[in-house]
């Protein structure tokens, strides 16, 4: 996310930039992460992005993204039809188990959404997926009141 080669308030007149050309405000941010791997970029990443945009406003406003759910299915029950439930609740204990990641989610409100993007994705998933992460959107866009994100 980070050109760690640019000093930080480069990097936020670049941030600030970005909020301005989508005036009035985004909906929505989606940080997006790999499981099992939160590392420290990552975990400075967002609180860097808290102190940039305002800590709760920008947290109200947040998607956890995390890629390679098909690692969750390869280790759920198959051949059932509970798949996604088994899926959510091996999730669900996956992030009990990574203090990091569930602190993250935590204070996104528990908005999350896994996707699958190992191999090549068929359009039936990958629309399936797309219209999951816009239904998600929607939800936290009708909690926020429809507002856009705003910094002032």
């Amino acid at each position: 996310m980070f050109d760690t080669h640019k000093p930080p308030e480069e990097l936020r007149k670049e941030f600030l930039n970005c909020m301005m050309m989508t005036s009035p405000g985004p909906h929505a941010f989606l940080l997006i992460l790999k499981m099992n791997r939160i590392t420290e970029q990552e975990k400075k990443t967002l609180h860097y992005l808290k102190e940039i945009f305002g800590g709760d406003q920008f947290l109200s406003h947040t998607i956890i993204v995390i890629t390679r759910k098909e690692d969750f299915e390869e280790t759920a029950l198959k051949g059932t039809e509970k798949a996604n439930e088994d899926i959510h609740e091996l999730f669900q204990a996956t992030l009990e188990t990574s203090p990091d990641l569930h602190h993250m989610v935590m204070q996104c409100k528990n908005r999350c959404f896994l996707l699958s993007n190992r191999g090549r994705v068929d359009g039936t998933k990958r629309t399936d997926q797309a219209n999951q992460l816009l239904s998600l959107i929607l939800e936290m866009t009708q909690a926020n009141e429809n507002t856009f994100y705003s910094y002032q």
